[in-house]
């Protein structure tokens, strides 16, 4: 869940049948596009459902709304366990679990996600604005412990948990394998982008602000690939920089004032797309993509067709 407090995803009945009675013959190449016919299947039913709601002019409770609007973030991860069950057997949910908890990485990993990301938007606002951003930053240094850490903490939870499993767990070791880093993760980027349609609707963006918000993910996805590869697949590295990207946003607005929501986009798009180009060139290309030390889904092994013996008759 990217900068938002409320997402309108519901998991349709008819993708979990549908993913349950696929033939066990799924191959890899096709999996992708199973899965998002998983997430993609209850953009439709929620839309509806809110839709008829507000034409009847009712008013749902408050707690209904937020859990009608905060499980279905959940949809990335629920559809790579099914995925990963499906093609990986108990072996591949068990790898995809063991990676939520892999924390042994090194601690300069956890400060740059943590601290590096609001610095790189603060010294990117600054230079927008002059010095004043980084300045205002230093007089409210308590909001860092106060405000922008709590909300990474809740983030981690909300979004990080409930969508990385998918997009950077199951999704984006397939994606780099077949497409390479940079082509994998800008299709995987475009994807993670419009899932987040509903926002369009149920949060009143214009076409300009949606695309800035298309442009600003798309970046981000190149971020949270290079601390992917660079990790060796940790999944709860990716969880804490998706958490990071989320709470730097109400973090700088906070500190920079009259920043809404497009010059935000547009700061965070310019700012990371900075360090992306860097770590291509640094990188030459390969943006740290090793298959062999990237972690990669485990596929369950298929039964292999033997030919029968023809019988000696005596």
């Amino acid at each position: 869940m990217r900068k938002e407090t409320q997402h309108v995803y519901h998991h349709h009945d008819v993708a979990i049948r549908d993913l349950l009675t696929a033939q066990g013959s799924i191959e890899p190449s096709s999996v992708g596009g199973l899965l998002c016919s998983c997430l993609c299947h209850h953009l439709g039913a929620i839309a509806l459902f809110f839709l008829i709601i507000g034409g009847l002019g009712l008013q749902l409770p408050s707690s209904v709304s937020y859990v009608v609007g905060l499980l279905p973030g959940f949809g990335p991860a629920i559809a790579a366990l099914i995925m990963t069950a499906v093609t990986g057997g108990k072996a591949g949910v068990g790898q995809l679990l063991r990676r939520l908890v892999q924390w042994r990485v090194g601690l300069h990993w956890y400060l740059l996600v943590l601290f590096g990301v609001p610095l790189v938007l603060v010294v990117g606002a600054s230079i927008m604005r002059g010095v004043i951003s980084l300045s205002a930053l230093i007089q409210q240094w308590p909001i860092i412990f106060t405000g922008y850490l709590p909300l990474v903490a809740i983030s981690l939870v909300t979004a990080g948990l409930g969508e990385e499993p998918g997009w950077r767990g199951f999704a984006l070791p397939k994606m780099q394998l077949r497409y390479g880093s940079l082509l994998g993760t800008l299709l995987l980027g475009l994807l993670w982008s419009f899932w987040h349609l509903p926002n369009v609707i149920f949060s009143g963006w214009g076409v300009q602000t949606f695309a800035l918000f298309v442009f600003s993910t798309v970046v981000d996805g190149f971020i949270l690939t290079w601390v992917y590869n660079n990790t060796k697949g940790s999944l709860l590295i990716a969880m804490l920089l998706h958490a990071a990207q989320n709470a730097s946003a109400g973090l700088v607005t906070h500190v920079v004032a009259g920043f809404n929501s497009n010059q935000y986009f547009l700061l965070d798009a310019i700012s990371f797309g900075v360090c992306v180009l860097l770590i291509i060139l640094f990188t030459r290309g390969r943006y740290s993509y090793q298959p062999d030390c990237t972690a990669q889904p485990t596929e369950a092994s298929r039964p292999q067709a033997t030919a029968s013996k023809p019988t000696h008759w005596a």
